[in-house]
């Protein structure tokens, strides 16, 4: 865990018990996750799989490895900004994406849309209006 990594995650709020703030929970926690580890949390990055599962080459087990290692740290970076009742309640889920998921269930509000899976905008900027856009003299 890079001192970058800890550095952002000062970052974060922690997480209230009735998820009052969960879109800036949300919002910073996956900042923060960007720079290193987002895709363990929203599933983009996932476990390498060997061509061969009865016998795994050599560096598809270390890459197995270093996937498990990094959604160890994503876990803990995540379990630090959550109350204790939290991570007891999601300390079974195998990975940083399930675990995530369990957080979205449970503390978005009514309308939260997540969009942490998706690569790129889903939406058009809105329209810029004075000096800074497009206007008509």
């Amino acid at each position: 865990m890079s001192y970058y990594t800890l550095t952002l995650l000062d970052t974060v709020p922690y997480l209230e018990e009735d998820g009052s703030n969960w879109p800036t929970f949300g919002l910073c926690f996956q900042e923060a996750m960007k720079a290193t580890y987002w895709g363990h949390s929203n599933g983009m990055t996932t476990c390498p799989i060997p061509n061969n599962a009865a016998l795994p080459m050599n560096a598809e087990i270390q890459a197995i490895k270093g996937w498990e290692c990094d959604n160890a740290i994503v876990q803990a970076l995540l379990s630090m900004r959550l109350l204790d009742w939290v991570v007891l309640s999601i300390d079974s889920y195998p990975t940083a994406e399930v675990q995530w998921d369990w957080l979205i269930r449970n503390f978005s509000q009514p309308g939260y849309e997540d969009t942490s899976k998706e690569e790129g905008p889903t939406r058009e900027p809105p329209a810029v209006i004075g000096w800074g856009g497009s206007h008509r003299r």
